[in-house]
């Protein structure tokens, strides 16, 4: 387990969010995901156009049409809000305010999540900074119990 202490600087506000993503995904992958998220005791909320709606049940239904951004899917987690706007079938990604993530409890939930996509997919999740996929600081990999940690000074270091 990743000790908040060891972490919790990661989580600073610095005027960026923080992005989970998994990638090079399918829509086989995005379906599982989805399914994995619905079977989960987490709230989600579905939206499309600015309205609450059921999130649909067939994954590559969840995506705008081409030229379109008006979707997003909302989970939320110990406090902290995992939002999803469906950017490209080839890769998955929440993203989340780091300022909601302070303290353990948070960041178990967050990782709780994180291991949930990734054993859906069969495919490493990763944290990361804003927009900077090579910027990891967390990753969880399918069917494990441990989360690593990527310390700026230690490199990457199992929790």
């Amino acid at each position: 387990m990743i000790e908040w202490e060891d972490v919790s600087r990661e989580f600073e506000f610095t005027g960026s969010w923080r992005d989970i993503y998994v990638f090079g995904t399918t829509m086989s992958d995005w379906q599982a995901a989805l399914d994995a998220l619905r079977r989960s005791s987490m709230q989600l909320s579905y939206f499309h156009g600015g309205q609450a709606t059921a999130l649909p049940a067939r994954a590559q239904d969840a995506f705008p049409e081409e030229g379109q951004a008006d979707r997003l899917l909302r989970a939320q987690v110990a406090g902290v809000t995992l939002n999803c706007h469906f950017f490209s079938d080839t890769e998955i990604e929440f993203d989340l305010d780091p300022r909601e993530v302070h303290g353990q409890e948070q960041l178990d939930a967050l990782t709780t999540f994180m291991q949930l996509v990734a054993d859906a997919c069969g495919k490493p999740a990763v944290l990361t900074e804003e927009n900077l996929r090579e910027a990891l600081i967390l990753r969880t990999t399918p069917d494990s119990e441990m989360v690593e940690y990527h310390s700026p000074t230690r490199g990457w270091q199992a929790g």
